[in-house]
């Protein structure tokens, strides 16, 4: 999920969460969780 703000919608704030498998092919099947928070800036 995401914003744009500032005067011309110019920063795009964002929350992403991301998690990895190995799809249950072999035990144990723990994955790995990634949380991530972006700033970017649109020119």
């Amino acid at each position: 999920m995401g914003v744009r703000f500032a005067p011309r919608w110019a920063y795009d704030l964002s929350l992403r969460a991301r998690h990895f498998s190995n799809a249950g092919i072999k035990r144990p099947n723990n994955g790995i969780h990634f949380l991530e928070l972006r700033l970017g800036y649109w020119f």
